[in-house]
């Protein structure tokens, strides 16, 4: 089954934490560099920072296998208690390392594709107010079956003119070639995808399966 893992597009209707360092506080969670870039929370009462992340495929099947939503944080000062948010609802938290970044990860058993596309992210509850969690990276990751099997299909048929070594570079171009040839409207329409189902789609024809072959 197809991985998909995306980090945060926009800030969520939720956004309490502050810019420690970098240009924004979306910028601040794309990649784990430590101190470079994060956001963090001071404080006692339980503060929210939530963001949405790219919409999920429209070819990926309803409900999802899984999903995971994850933080690289750390406490300074004081012990925290750091929660992770799905679809604005946090799990029961956790303690978390001091001054060392570490991975923190909730899982979420076949979630729905509308709470995938929900906001999540990370809320701190501290134990003294000069309590502080910092975060470096959030990101989230989506277990998925592709749904359009008929461009997989389609795929399989042509495996032999495809051949072994397809990379994804060269999806965009095998699915404009697809395109160009099926019929308009109907379920042909299935045959085409968007430019953000094409890893997807790529993933789904490299993963072990069933294979359909002309006779």
């Amino acid at each position: 089954m197809p991985t998909v893992s995306d980090h945060p597009s926009a800030e969520g209707s939720v956004s309490n934490w502050t810019l420690g360092a970098g240009s924004t506080k979306v910028s601040a969670v794309a990649t784990d560099d430590g101190n470079t870039s994060y956001i963090y929370k001071s404080g006692v009462p339980a503060v929210a920072q939530r963001y949405i992340f790219p919409a999920v495929p429209n070819d990926a099947e309803d409900p999802l296998i899984q999903a995971t939503i994850s933080a690289v944080a750390y406490y300074g000062s004081a012990p925290v208690w750091l929660y992770l948010d799905w679809d604005d609802a946090s799990d029961g938290g956790r303690e978390i390392l001091n001054n060392v970044y570490a991975t923190y990860t909730r899982t979420i058993a076949t979630p729905t594709k509308a709470a995938a596309n929900g906001e999540h992210g990370v809320t701190q509850a501290g134990t003294q107010s000069f309590g502080e969690t910092r975060c470096t990276e959030l990101y989230r990751t989506l277990d998925v079956v592709f749904a359009n099997k008929a461009f997989i299909l389609i795929m399989d048929l042509l495996a032999p003119l495809i051949g072994v070594g397809l990379t994804l570079a060269q999806m965009p171009a095998l699915a404009r070639e697809i395109d160009r040839w099926r019929p308009a409207g109907g379920v042909w329409r299935r045959f085409a995808l968007r430019p953000d189902e094409l890893p997807i789609a790529w993933e789904a024809w490299r993963a072990p399966r069933p294979r359909y072959v002309l006779l």
